[in-house]
């Protein structure tokens, strides 16, 4: 839940500059857009957190928790923004 709270509100951020940059009036095609974004920002944190879980249970096994995982969240991170410009 907290990895999707923070791509939400990390695409919140992105959904604000470029309502500042776009002095349009909000119509389907803008909401249709947003949605798209919300959409794949938690899906893109829900395979974030589940590659975590994968790494981490295949160091820890049957003894993993959650810190483990969270603890591998910032390279799984990395790994998926390379060759993103």
């Amino acid at each position: 839940a907290g990895t999707i709270s923070a791509f939400m509100a990390w695409n919140a951020i992105l959904e604000k500059d470029m309502s500042n940059d776009d002095d349009s009036s909000i119509d389907s095609r803008v909401v249709d857009r947003q949605h798209c974004q919300r959409v794949f920002a938690s899906w893109a944190a829900c395979c974030a957190v589940k590659k975590g879980t994968r790494i981490a249970f295949q160091k820890k096994r049957r003894a993993m928790s959650a810190l483990d995982v969270i603890g591998e969240i910032g390279e799984v991170l990395g790994s998926m923004e390379e060759g993103v410009d």
